[in-house]
């Protein structure tokens, strides 16, 4: 089982890798959007939303995901998962989490 501490082994998420592995953005996504931002001055973020790659409520949910996870919170395969049930069923993030960690719960108690 994987610790939520477990996290701070490996430094910071990077946003970037966050919404790659959760499948919202693809490498060229970002790594245009890095280019954009060093040459117009915006966030990597703004440029995802305004080049239409991303949502705002989706960019809202990585950044809340990554200060969870560096906040030693969650751990970066749980928020993975519920950042791909935010994003297919257009849910808040917290509530994705909220819906993931119960249905976990859920099967830890349930009778064989």
């Amino acid at each position: 089982m994987t610790m939520a501490w477990e996290n701070t082994l490996t430094g910071p998420v990077r946003l970037g890798d966050l919404l790659i592995e959760a499948g919202l953005v693809s490498r060229a996504d970002i790594d245009e959007a890095v280019q954009i931002g060093r040459d117009t001055g915006m966030r990597v973020g703004r440029v995802l939303i305004v080049s239409g790659w991303l949502s705002e409520t989706q960019l809202n949910s990585a950044l809340r995901a990554q200060s969870l996870i560096n906040d030693g919170k969650v751990t970066k395969g749980t928020a993975v998962r519920a950042l791909k049930i935010a994003s297919d069923k257009r849910l808040q993030f917290d509530h994705a989490l909220e819906r993931l960690t119960s249905s976990r719960l859920q099967a830890l108690v349930r009778p064989a």
